[in-house]
């Protein structure tokens, strides 16, 4: 994957290679279908961009790990909702207009697990940072699946064949109508850096204990990047030459 290897000084999250960082463990699944579309979503050439993604599956079940971390995520949802950390992101999500924090009104063990699970899954699928720092507030829920769904598409129809990623999805989580639908946005993060757009969505099935991780974006090319027919992009001018 092209994701977590920005170099920017100002990467919140960019964990030194030298520290140990605590994670929570989660079990990554394989699924077919999702091996499939990720074969094709690694690089995708599209013209004067080029598009990278990934989907993984996961067990909602974290698999062993820092406990310890997991407490400390929990009570900082918990100062979260009592109101000892103030929201420095719009409680809007940019896929669904409908959305918001799922974690602004209430402290449940449904929503410090979810936390627990958000965090433990952006640590697995980018090893090179360490969330524990995140806040509850980089989150979204996400209330119209479809509106997703259209988002998604719309961003990718162009490039590859979308009913093959919600394919795959399915085969992973189910019916997308039974899973809860959340994103992470945070500019600290690191993860944007250098990205035209991006999205990173996480579907959840409780019934299943599965959560998938879809995350993609896509950059302009640099001078260096030749397309197919010879041509060159300038970054700065986008002349051809």
């Amino acid at each position: 994957s092209h994701y977590g290897r920005g170099e920017k000084s100002n990467q919140k999250y960019k964990a030194h290679s030298s520290t140990y960082h605590p994670s929570i463990i989660m079990k990554l699944l394989e699924v077919k279908e999702v091996l499939e579309v990720n074969s094709v979503l690694g690089e995708i050439d599209a013209g004067r961009t080029k598009i990278s993604g990934k989907i993984e599956a996961y067990s909602a079940k974290p698999d062993g790990g820092d406990k310890q971390l997991a407490k400390r995520l929990e009570q900082k949802l918990a100062d979260f909702v009592e109101g000892d950390e103030v929201p420095s992101l719009p409680t809007i999500s940019p896929t669904s207009p409908y959305g918001g924090s799922p974690f602004s009104w209430e402290e449940s063990s449904n929503t410090r697990r979810t936390f627990v699970q958000l965090i433990g899954t952006l640590n697995q699928s980018f090893p090179d940072y360490d969330f524990s720092s995140v806040r509850p507030s980089s989150f979204m829920r996400e209330s119209s699946v479809e509106m997703v769904v259209n988002s998604v598409s719309l961003s990718l129809s162009t490039c590859i064949n979308v009913a093959e990623i919600w394919k795959a999805i399915t085969a992973a989580i189910g019916n997308l109508n039974e899973a809860e639908i959340y994103s992470f946005c945070d500019t600290d993060s690191g993860l944007d850096d250098g990205k035209i757009w991006s999205f990173n969505l996480f579907f959840l099935n409780r019934r299943m204990q599965r959560i998938v991780f879809f995350c993609c974006s896509a950059e302009t090319k640099r001078m260096d990047e030749e397309d197919d027919d010879g041509y060159y992009y300038d970054e700065e001018d986008d002349e051809q030459y």
